[in-house]
């Protein structure tokens, strides 16, 4: 369903062509996502405990907020280590976000997962 024109303006639409389908994720409160390196690392075991897990191919992992999430977590406020936590985890064309989400949330180190949110204009 494309968006429709109403007095008020465009209401009720699918996503724009070419958007992604993605999941939001908020990992564990010591988990942060390292996209230097393409891997989950747990920051309470000094760095050492790291996981890349399995992705269908062509999938991309973003920090929601970079800047934050490649600052050292000492030098964070709390809000600011709270939005460390989220990443988008974007999949291939043809990929069902909501048969992947069962998968990442059964991950041991993701505390939420969701779908984007439909949303509507007034």
């Amino acid at each position: 369903m494309p968006l429709r024109k109403t007095k008020s303006g465009l209401t009720s639409g699918l996503a724009p062509e070419g958007l992604q389908p993605h999941l939001i994720v908020k990992l564990k409160k010591e988990w942060r996502y390292k996209q230097a390196k393409g891997v989950f690392l747990d920051l309470g075991d000094k760095g050492k405990n790291y996981i890349a897990p399995r992705l269908p191919a062509g999938s991309r992992v973003f920090p929601m907020v970079p800047a934050v999430a490649e600052t050292e977590p000492r030098k964070l406020s709390k809000d600011e280590l709270r939005l460390a936590r989220f990443v988008y985890i974007v999949l291939p064309e043809g990929v069902k976000p909501k048969s992947f989400l069962k998968e990442v949330l059964g991950w041991h180190f993701v505390e939420s997962a969701e779908l984007p949110r439909s949303i509507s204009l007034p």
